[in-house]
Order: structure tokens, then C-alpha cells, then sequence
């Protein structure tokens, strides 16, 4: 069976592995209780085996999740602990869910035999899906915070009397008793009240406790500042230091409140503190690390007291800071873990956008490229009928002019929402950014000058073309933000380079030596402080402001260019703008150029069935392709011309259909035909369609695949290509 084991003991699932293993059956393992319902939900086990008391997803919270989930209520859950050992924890684990409670240590015979019973009940139908009533689930809070505080207030009060005096036992539990209330009303704090008040609250119970009149109650967050949420309203209200900020960056640390973090120790002095001008006098002060498993994750601070800190005033707010430190590092781990789920929120909010926004592209591509087949061919036509010195020709060209910056425009419009299929080949960068600016200085504010600096000898790269085009989009967009509204001057550059190995200047790049095509966009906005530069390229990072940008542009074009084998840096100051160097490996290869040929159009005499459910189309397809000698039959049903084809396949040569069409597909269709009459031509037209690609259509045995609109030559190319194939 497979078998999910959770704890945070690394030796405790060691040995489990080994003695499940050595068994036969098959585990997965778990450090947590959210660990586990990841790998749970993902792929379910047949059993779980868990201990309580573990980080970010306690034992008891794991299994009520368990129970509430429709597809894993059903799989057995064991409870394995040495944490609680009497009948009213194993009453609680069993008011959960849970279907076994065993105690460490227990003998291995006797552990796998409770684990073979479980299996049997599984299989006998035994196992009861079932979780605690929703009324019932305060008390069961109340339950297990009543159980951790009694419990850890019974380690501590062991401890005291194996140090301490029989003779100040008394004292001693008069503390723990104090000790205790205030522990309780700690948690009662943290378990009830507001994220925002809990700092707040629980210092009140600290001054009251410690006797002082001032305090700092606060957290170190992920980029190891203090930052202190709770602050006596004194400080905040008296003192006349300006700029005062909840947050204290950790280069700024000082006194003892900071020498108490950085060495994990507490300090006390009855000195009077060298403050800054417009500061609070403090006369005494009494600081205290959090610390938990030996990292310091917060601090609490208490000054001014009527009488001197002592040794015991120390331990006793040492105790206490000791309790709340678990409780601390819960809280800031679940926030933590609220901020991700946040962050995971507003990636699946961006990522539906960009899907829409990529939907919305292909639904565009398919009905333009559609009117610009049509367009394209009657001005073709048009073309062809009129005398050579005829005054509209200059028109007709005009039109059939537009009509391919348009047919481009759509391109560039899947490129940009990646709807078009990668394909690396030797390439001119120069094309792709010329291609790119075209685009972008329809969209850029006119305040932004644009300036191009393209090397004339300028070496090949093998890249796909949309993703370059997307490289170029981003940057160009990126430097724009980074001017806004009053503009400035974006310049973009391309030339050839030797990248070394010795050198300095390339070290940090993480690329071969050798040539390198660099591609360099820069601006003159804001620029970036050096630690924004170091976040630049960290999904969903952005310096805009909320709404603006998603922080993944430069990500994007990180993964572009490793991907390419290359590498990109960045350089910016403040108030001086920022300049991005992307290096692309050269290789030694040439660029076929594409000519216009003025040869005579291939023509024939072959019988086509041309099928397309736009009527103009069809029109115009069907002329184009009597003009070039070939015998028409055109349709715009697909089902109708499947039956004319059934009933006489031998009548055609050739079928050119479109993909998308209602009642059967293109692809259907020329699937039908072949059947008919195997190794029948078939030509499959697209305006856009994510279902058919030019390789899918090669290995169903299609002739060729062409994306509308096509120009005339294209059209008898292909044709005779077909015919002649």
C-alpha cells in the first residue's frame, strides 16, 4: 500500500521509511501538515501516519482538513506521538477523525500489526469519513491551546524543581502560576483577536507583567529588518525624532535592543541611555531576543521601571518571551504563508488575463486573417483584370500594400500573446527589432525619443523569432514605464562582441567565452536603487506602481534568453536611468533572403474542391484559382461537400478546405477523404486555429498547411507543389 508519513523529525521518518519499507509497502513522506495535504490533495495515499506537534501545520489541524476534504475523508488516519500521552488527548485526536492513536514508544510487531488492522477495517468497509460538527470546533481550539500551555507550564515547573531550592518551591510556583496567567492571556490573544491589535495587546500584558512603562514588542521579517507594529504610544506620541518609522533596517541596528538580536542574549542597564535629539529619556531598559530553535525571530523591549532590572526580572521576561516565541514564529510563518497565497492569487488572476487576452488574440487572427484572405484576393483579381495603364493600379497596389502591414499586425499580435508555435532558425536580430519598434511607436507616448544603433557587420544567432520579437517588446516597454508620461530617450543597440573567460567584465555572465551578439536597450527615467536592481529579474517583482505592471516582463525575458543559451545584465543608478545588455551566442550560419520572384505563376488544368464556410472566400478563391487554368468546385458546407466527394472521388484532384468550420472541421474532413480515397491532396487553410498546427497536419497526412490570408503567388506555389508532390 502507499503510505503518507508525516513529521518534522528527520530521524523519526527515517525510521519509519525503514520499518514500513521492510514491509512492502511503498512511502511518501511529509514535514508538515500543510506539506502534507499538498501531496495528499495531488496524489492520495491509501493510509497517513501522522505526529502532532509540528511547524507551520500542527497534527490535530491536518486532520480536520483531512476529514473535510471530499476525496481524502475516507483514507485512514493514524496519529503516531510521544508529544500527548493521556486519554483526553487521545479523545481529542479521535473527535477529529482520527482512526488510530498510538503512543511512542511502541514495538515494532506491535506498530505494524495496528497498522494491518487499519488496512483491514479500510477494506472491510470499516473506516468512518468522519470530522467534528462545525459547533463543536471552538471547544476543540480551547481543547488542544488548554493542553500546549498546561503542558508546557508542567515542563517548566519539572525544570524549576530539579535546579532550583525545596526550600523556594512556594515562591516558585507562585511565579509559575503568574507566569501561567499571563501565558494564557497571551494566547488567548494571539488565538482571538485581529492581526492587527495582537502586537498591540500582548505588549499591554507585557509591561503590566515586567512593570514598565515603555516597550517594543516586534517581529524580523524576511529581509531580517525589525519591524515593530506594537510601540508604546508614548514613544510614538513624545518623541520628536523626525522620520520615525515602525521599521528598523538592520544596517541601522543599535544599543542593546540590537546587540540582544544579533547575539541571542539578554541585557539589561539602569543607566541612562544616550538617545538622539527630540528622543525619549530612557532611564532603564530590559531587552529580550525571541528566539526560536536558535534563531532570533523577534524582540521585545521594556524600559523605564521605577526600580533597577534585575536577574530575575530577566528570567522571568525570559519565560515568557520563551513561550510566545513558538507562538511568534507560527504566527509569522502563517502570515507568510497567507502573503505566497496572496501572491499565488494575483499569479492566477494575471495568468487568466494573459490567457484571455491570448483568447481573445487567436479569435482576432481567425476572422481578420479571414476579411484579409478576401480582401487580398479580389484586390488581386482586380489587379489582374485591369488594363496595365489603367489609373487604379496605383490604388490596387495601395490596397494590397495595407493589406500585407495588416496581415504583419496580426502576426505580431499572436507573437505577442505567444499564440504562435516556436520555431528557432538563423536570424537577423536587426529584422526582429526594426519589426518590434514598428509596433511600439504606435503605442509610445510621443515624449519618447527613439534612437537605433544597429551594427552593420551583425553576426546570426539561432532564436525563435516570436520569443525575440517578446525580448525586444518587453525591454522597449519596460524603459518606457520607467520614463512615464515626460518621456525621455530609449535607445536600442546591436552589435557583435568577443565575450572572454578572463576577463573581469564577463565573469558574471555564466556563458562560454566566444563570440556574442549583445543586444543593449537603455533609458534616462528613474532608475533603480541597488537592491531593486538585484530583485529586477524576481517573478512578479515591479517598481510600477499597483495596476501598472505585473512584475514578470523582465522574468520573461530572463528565462527567453537562458533559454537561447545566453545571459542578460542590468545597470542603473537613481535619476540616471537603466541600461539592459542581453548576450546571444553567434553562430556560423546564413540568412536566406526572401526575394519577390517575377517568374511567371505555376498554373494547371486539375479539378479542386475548395471548401470554406465564408462565402467571399469561397468567391474569391474559386477565381483565383480559374485564373490560374484549375477547374473549381467550391463549397461553403462542409458535410455537403464530403457527400459530393463520396459520390465521386475520382472527379477531383486536389481539396483545399478551411480548418475552422461549423458541423466538421477541416481536419475531420480531410481525415473523411482520405479514408475515401487514400493519398488524395488535401491543402488545410487557417485564419488561426490552436488545434491544428503546420506538423500536426504533416503527420495526419496532409499535403500542406497555410495560414491565411494568401497572396496569389503563395496560392499557386502551394497548389502545384501538391499536385506535383
Amino acid at each position: 500500500m502507499k503510505l503518507l508519513i508525516v513529521d518534522d523529525n528527520k530521524q523519526n521518518l527515517h525510521l519509519l521509511q525503514v520499518l514500513l519499507k521492510g514491509h512492502g509497502h511503498e512511502v511518501i513522506s511529509a514535514i508538515n501538515g500543510a506539506d502534507a495535504l499538498d501531496k495528499a490533495r495531488r496524489d492520495p495515499p491509501d493510509m497517513i501516519i501522522a505526529d502532532i506537534l509540528m511547524p507551520v501545520m500542527d497534527g490535530f489541524t491536518l486532520c480536520r482538513e483531512w476529514k473535510r476534504d471530499e476525496r481524502l475523508k475516507k483514507i485512514p488516519f493514524v496519529f503516531y506521538t510521544a508529544t500527548y500521552v493521556n486519554s483526553g488527548d487521545e479523545n481529542l485526536a479521535l473527535s477529529l477523525g482520527a482512526d488510530r492513536y498510538i503512543v511512542k514508544p511502541v514495538a515494532p510487531d506491535e506498530f505494524m500489526g495496528i497498522i494491518q488492522d487499519v488496512i483491514m477495517d479500510k477494506g472491510a468497509g470499516r473506516i468512518i469519513a468522519a470530522e467534528p460538527a462545525p459547533e463543536e470546533e471552538s471547544e476543540v481550539y480551547k481543547l488542544y491551546n488548554g493542553r500546549l500551555v498546561k503542558k508546557l507550564e508542567k515542563k517548566m515547573i519539572d525544570v524549576q524543581r530539579e535546579i532550583g531550592e525545596r526550600r523556594r518551591a512556594e515562591e516558585t510556583l507562585r511565579d509559575s502560576e503568574r507566569k501561567l496567567e499571563i501565558r494564557n492571556r497571551i494566547a488567548h490573544i494571539f488565538l482571538t483577536e485581529p492581526d492587527e491589535e495582537i502586537y498591540w495587546d500582548v505588549l499591554q500584558v507585557i509591561l503590566s507583567a515586567a512593570k514598565s512603562r515603555y516597550g517594543v514588542f516586534g517581529y524580523i521579517d524576511e529581509n531580517g529588518d525589525l519591524v515593530c507594529p506594537s510601540m508604546t504610544r508614548d514613544i510614538w506620541d513624545e518623541c520628536r525624532v523626525p522620520d520615525k518609522d515602525m521599521v528598523f533596517p538592520r544596517d541601522a541596528w543599535g544599543g542593546i535592543w540590537a546587540r540582544a538580536m544579533v547575539e541571542k542574549e539578554t541585557f539589561y542597564s539602569n543607566k541612562p541611555f544616550k538617545v538622539p535629539e527630540g528622543h525619549i529619556a530612557v532611564t532603564r531598559a530590559l531587552s529580550v531576543p525571541v528566539i526560536h530553535r536558535g534563531k532570533a525571530i523577534g524582540l521585545v523591549l521594556v524600559g523605564n521601571k521605577e526600580t533597577d532590572y534585575d536577574e530575575k526580572n530577566k528570567r522571568f521576561l525570559e519565560s515568557i518571551v520563551n513561550y510566545i516565541a513558538p507562538v511568534l514564529d507560527a504566527k509569522i510563518k502563517r502570515d507568510k504563508a497567507e502573503k505566497e497565497t496572496r501572491r499565488l492569487q494575483d499569479q492566477l488572476r494575471q495568468a487568466r488575463k494573459m490567457e484571455a487576452i491570448g483568447a481573445l488574440a487567436g479569435g482576432i487572427a481567425h476572422d481578420f486573417n479571414n476579411i484579409l484572405a478576401a480582401l487580398m484576393g479580389s484586390a488581386e483579381l482586380a489587379r489582374m483584370k485591369v488594363p496595365e495603364d489603367s489609373a487604379a493600379i496605383p490604388n490596387l497596389e495601395q490596397i494590397l500594400k495595407a493589406s500585407t502591414r495588416a496581415k504583419d499586425l496580426v502576426q505580431q499580435i499572436l507573437t505577442i500573446s505567444r499564440k504562435q508555435n516556436l520555431d528557432p532558425k538563423p536570424l537577423h536580430l536587426k529584422y526582429i527589432a526594426e519589426e518590434a519598434l514598428k509596433l511600439l511607436r504606435a503605442t509610445l507616448p510621443t515624449t519618447i525619443e527613439i534612437r537605433e544603433e544597429f551594427s552593420r557587420n551583425m553576426g546570426i544567432i539561432h532564436a525563435d523569432p516570436t520569443q525575440m520579437h517578446q525580448v525586444m517588446v518587453n525591454l522597449c516597454t519596460n524603459a518606457a514605464h520607467a520614463m512615464g508620461e515626460e518621456g525621455g530617450v530609449l535607445e536600442i543597440g546591436i552589435r557583435n562582441m568577443e565575450v572572454g573567460s578572463d576577463e573581469p567584465a564577463f565573469k558574471h555572465l555564466n556563458v562560454p567565452p566566444g563570440p556574442y551578439l549583445r543586444l543593449t536597450v537603455s533609458d534616462t527615467g528613474t532608475g533603480m536603487a541597488p537592491d531593486l536592481v538585484d530583485k529586477a529579474f524576481e517573478p512578479y517583482f515591479t517598481t510600477k506602481e499597483k495596476g501598472v505592471g505585473t512584475g514578470m516582463g523582465l522574468s520573461v525575458v530572463q528565462g527567453i534568453v537562458k533559454s537561447h543559451g545566453g545571459a542578460i545584465t542590468v545597470y542603473s543608478e537613481p535619476g540616471k536611468g537603466s541600461a539592459f545588455h542581453v548576450y546571444l551566442p553567434l553562430i556560423h550560419e546564413n540568412v536566406k533572403e526572401e526575394t519577390v520572384s517575377d517568374e511567371p505563376l505555376p498554373t494547371g488544368n486539375e479539378h479542386i474542391l475548395f471548401v470554406d464556410d465564408e462565402r467571399d472566400i469561397v468567391e474569391t478563391g474559386r477565381e483565383l484559382l480559374e485564373q490560374l487554368g484549375y477547374k473549381v468546385t467550391s463549397m461553403t458546407d462542409s458535410l455537403k461537400a464530403l457527400a459530393l466527394f463520396r459520390r465521386r472521388p475520382e472527379a477531383f484532384d486536389l481539396v483545399i478546405t478551411d480548418m475552422t468550420m461549423p458541423r466538421m472541421t477541416g481536419d475531420k474532413l480531410a481525415i473523411e477523404i482520405m479514408k475515401i480515397r487514400p493519398h488524395t491532396p488535401v491543402i488545410l487553410c487557417t485564419g488561426f486555429s490552436e488545434k491544428i498546427s503546420g506538423m500536426k497536419a504533416k503527420e495526419m497526412g496532409i499535403g500542406a498547411f497555410a495560414m491565411k490570408p494568401l497572396v496569389m503567388r503563395e496560392l499557386a506555389g502551394m497548389v502545384r507543389g501538391v499536385l506535383d508532390g
